[in-house]
């Protein structure tokens, strides 16, 4: 892909919806699967255009119902160690503070590495 083109931001949109239609077909009923995909558009779809407007209105709402989205995560994670509060709320936050800061701080740091990689295949050519 040439420098400054971009991907189409309904390509995020139709890999999430295809990904919950295949999750979905594993389903017992129908009933579930009609929930399950009502719920994947409503968060793939719908939520990020909420986020938007929220944070275009009010700024301190969109970082309040980050801060409440991560702690919910990491609820989430102290809930499945069952019993185990500590150790879930550890590895909840080893996770959030991983995925939420790491992960990112390191795609920055290995920018300045893109210019040395040269991946060649036949998928590549344009």
């Amino acid at each position: 892909m040439q420098a400054g083109c971009r991907f189409p931001t309904s390509l995020s949109l139709n890999l999430a919806i295809l990904s919950s239609v295949v999750l979905a077909s594993r389903l017992p009923s129908t009933t579930t699967v009609f929930s399950y995909l009502l719920l994947s558009v409503q968060w793939f779809a719908l939520f990020p255009l909420f986020r938007r407007y929220l944070l275009q209105y009010s700024p301190i709402a969109f970082h309040m119902l980050t801060i409440f989205l991560f702690l919910t995560g990491v609820g989430c994670v102290v809930w499945i160690g069952k019993g185990n509060w500590l150790a879930g709320l550890v590895w909840g936050g080893v996770v959030g503070v991983g995925v939420g800061i790491g992960c990112p701080l390191g795609l920055i740091w290995l920018q300045k590495y893109k210019k040395y990689v040269n991946i060649s295949s036949p998928q590549n050519v344009y």
